[in-house]
């Protein structure tokens, strides 16, 4: 069998070709103690003429005047020239073969699956700028490099080295060994197929890096797999998440590794529990994350091996593409410890080989020029299905004695699986067993795996839950590789909402992206479950900071901040995309705080696309006190609705109660109508939060009032704009800022207090909104609204506030 090696115009190279036995199952049966040896062995040395020894003692062959001379497709008999090296004088790099013309080497090998390195040393000789050296190589089908400068990879690396070198097998490319938690093992040292293993700790992204003391009295036994798999120090070391349970709970062990995008990648673990407490099955049960998903979800060393000192590997792969030309993506790879089911809570990891896999093309850009630039080369068009979202895509490939064997089936597996997936983003809901014929448009978000979101939520743990709303629970979680805490939302069986609420969730928050509003990660739609996956707010919602919480307190500007953000939030859904999004269902508990108290509206279920100032007629949609009358009783959703809303949240935010709370007077429920009142009687002091008097300075409290009442006055075309809420707001807060300061400078070391507002009125309109003030019941269709001469309203009230009752004989708030 003859395998031709192509190598195009302009090219400098050093080749040792190291073949592999294709039939592994011979391998097997290779004893510990002994190297692999290769069939086909050969080492070529480019440039070169007779037999030349290496430093590391093995012998070389020169292509000049030997049966391995290459062949060139060019008329000019000196097209390839062989250059001696300026620097170098070590085997294989002190000479050079330099091409202008294609030239190929062919050689008469066995038949099966072959290892491949290239080596490189980036030089300027002669005539030859290093910069310009720009070349592609091909083997039989597969291009190993494509447009490929061996200069500009050098002087990118960021740990760099006289020389590089490329490893492949026939349709895969080695891209990173490292062993984890030990020290470099230099070819040399390696099972005979002279692999260079790296340390680990470039590569490592948390500042806790534990890692086990090297081992030499273990006698390892390769029972499981080949001793040749990887050196017996790789087996010997590795990392830990320490020796702290608690701790170990907290964090996952990640590893970062930037890689080519639009490719596939093999991943080889490799394992070996060699400390003496661990013996048994479920001692060590952990967690393995690959590319932001769950790739083992009960890792136990002990069952894939059979015992300790016991080496075994297993292998994944996961395809890396995104929807931007992005030269690099960072892959990670993370192991985590386990809350239940193990005796130790804690996770161990050996070595790491990670292999990019082609479909005939393992040709990956160069790094960005340092110092040089290359010619401009015009990068390959991409197919339609490039266009996609980034997609990641994890393959368990069984370990053991039959990993190498998958590997060379790979390439019809990877086709098929492409085949089959090649839309994978677009998920049909209408296969749940709740759906109806709806189905998600594309790139929108990412889809979790229900068993993704059970290992985040320890399979919905209740101590996990942090909220309760008209969807259902919300529990805190550890999504990925676990560096990112997330909020997930599951409907609950019991809620009033549904397929739709839960669609729209998804494709309203999936177009919009504003500082104000809550984003979106990702969806799970498995067995039957909805679920929503969010960023994580660590401060809750703005009602858990307002009243009936141990929480602290907000101050006045605090608050004032916080309106104004939401106010912002709310008024990009109204004018920031082509047509206006009303959310409806606005309220203290959807505005969500992070870290740094910067308010985000969430909730979008009920939202609603309309027309340029035009009302939508729609269903009547709302949480009881917050709910528009004007939409109540015209079922005609506008902006205006939402500014409603709103305006009850800034007298929850000024008053600290409930919007509706029947426990106190009946006058009182309903805490916008009562403070219509107060305003018109000037008494508008005597129900502000007590916490809050003598800190607003009056000059802010005026604007403030102003606007609150402005916004639930009764008839829509009397309330502002979300942009005139938002601009008065900031108005109010400048003033208030204005009178701290001013107070600051009359009494630098005094109790800043100012006079109580008591006496205050707002010129509005003469009417009150009565419509709530009578019965409320929620509607099991959604479809009807009943409006009585007694002021009994029918309507659905999907929020975490509602309830089916009747007003005067239960709460009807959280």
């Amino acid at each position: 069998m003859w395998n031709s090696f192509l190598l195009p115009p302009f090219t400098h190279l050093y080749l040792v070709f190291f073949f592999l036995l294709h039939h592994l199952t011979c391998m097997v049966s290779v004893e510990s103690s002994s190297p692999y040896k290769p069939i086909d062995y050969i080492l070529l040395n480019c440039g070169s003429s007779g037999n030349s020894i290496a430093l590391d003692g093995r012998t070389w062959i020169g292509d000049e005047n030997s049966k391995f001379f290459p062949f060139e497709q060019s008329l000019n008999n000196h097209a390839s020239l062989i250059r001696q090296s300026p620097i170098n004088t070590q085997v294989p790099f002190a000479t050079a073969r330099i091409s202008l013309s294609t030239f190929t080497y062919n050689f008469s090998v066995t038949a099966g699956q072959k290892f491949i390195r290239l080596y490189f040393y980036p030089a300027s000789y002669f005539e030859f700028d290093r910069s310009k050296a720009l070349f592609s190589v091909q083997a039989g089908p597969f291009t190993l490099l494509s447009n490929f400068n061996a200069s500009l990879t050098a002087d990118a690396d960021e740990d760099p080295g006289d020389t590089i070198f490329r490893e492949y097998c026939v349709n895969i490319e080695e891209g990173q060994r490292l062993n984890v938690g030990g020290n470099s093992i230099p070819p040399t040292k390696d099972t005979g197929m002279f692999r260079a293993w790296s340390p680990d700790d470039k590569y490592l992204k948390e500042y806790r890096m534990f890692f086990l003391p090297f081992n030499n009295t273990i006698n390892l036994s390769f029972t499981t797999v080949p001793a040749y798999a990887a050196p017996e120090d790789v087996y010997r070391t590795a990392r830990t998440l320490g020796n702290d349970s608690v701790i170990n709970l907290s964090y996952n062990l990640t590893w970062e590794f930037p890689v080519d995008s639009g490719f596939y990648y093999f991943i080889r673990l490799h394992f070996c529990e060699f400390q003496p407490e661990f013996v048994q099955v479920c001692d060590r049960r952990f967690r393995i994350f690959i590319a932001n998903q769950t790739a083992e979800e009960d890792a136990d060393v002990i069952v894939w091996s059979g015992g300790n000192g016991v080496p075994v590997y297993k292998d994944y792969t996961v395809s890396m593409f995104t929807k931007e030309r992005d030269n690099k993506v960072n892959l990670y790879i993370a192991i985590g410890a386990k809350l239940e089911g193990t005796a130790y809570r804690d996770a161990i990891l050996n070595g790491i080989e990670i292999f990019k896999v082609s479909n005939n093309n393992l040709s990956g850009p160069n790094p960005d020029p340092i110092l040089v630039t290359p010619p401009t080369i015009e990068p390959p068009r991409q197919s339609t299905d490039s266009k996609n979202s980034r997609r990641t895509t994890i393959f368990i490939v069984a370990g053991g004695v039959t990993g190498l064997i998958v590997v060379s089936i790979f390439g019809f597996l990877i086709f098929r699986t492409c085949k089959k997936d090649k839309n994978s983003c677009s998920y049909d809901i209408g296969k749940s067993k709740h759906s109806k014929a709806s189905s998600l448009p594309k790139e929108l978000c990412r889809r979790f795996s229900l068993q993704e979101i059970k290992t985040a939520t320890h399979n919905f743990h209740e101590e996990l839950i942090i909220g309760e709303g008209g969807f259902g629970n919300v529990y805190k979680g550890f999504i990925g590789e676990g560096t990112e805490t997330l909020a997930i939302k599951r409907l609950s069986t019991k809620s009033k909402q549904g397929l739709h609420e839960f669609l729209t969730e998804i494709e309203m928050l999936s177009q919009l992206r504003h500082v104000h509003l809550v984003s979106l990660i990702g969806y799970c739609n498995d067995d039957s479950e909805m679920i929503l996956v969010y960023d994580y707010m660590t401060n809750a919602t703005l009602r858990h900071h307002l009243y009936d919480t141990e929480n602290a307190l907000l101050d006045w500007k605090q608050r004032l901040e916080i309106c104004i953000g939401a106010a912002c939030g709310l008024n990009y859904l109204h004018t920031g995309m082509k047509k206006p999004i009303m959310h409806r269902d606005v309220k203290t508990t959807n505005i969500l705080l992070n870290s740094k108290w910067v308010a985000k509206v969430s909730d979008f279920g009920l939202s609603k696309v309309g027309l340029d100032n035009t009302a939508v007629n729609t269903v009547v949609k709302g949480t009881w006190g917050y709910l528009d009358p004007e939409y109540a009783r015209r079922q005609q959703l506008t902006e205006k609705s939402d500014v409603y809303s709103f305006g009850v949240v800034l007298l929850e935010v000024l008053c600290a109660r409930k919007a509706v709370n029947t426990k106190l007077q009946e006058e009182q429920w309903n805490l916008a109508n009562w403070a219509r009142k107060c305003i018109e009687n000037g008494s508008m002091g005597e129900i502000i939060d007590p916490y809050l008097k003598g800190k607003i300075a009056p000059a802010c409290f005026k604007v403030y009032l102003e606007v609150a009442e402005s916004c639930v006055r009764e008839q829509g075309i009397q309330r502002p704009t979300m942009k005139d809420v938002m601009e008065k707001l900031v108005f109010a807060l400048q003033q208030q800022i204005e009178a701290d300061d001013t107070m600051e400078k009359t009494n630098p070391n005094g109790k800043h207090t100012y006079t109580e507002v008591l006496s205050f009125h707002v010129t509005g309109s003469a009417g009150f909104n009565n419509v709530l003030s009578g019965h409320v019941l929620e509607s099991d269709s959604g479809t009807e609204l009943t409006w009585t001469h007694d002021t009994e309203l029918t309507y659905p009230s999907l929020g975490p506030d509602s309830v089916k009752a009747d007003v005067p004989t239960c709460d009807m708030m959280d």
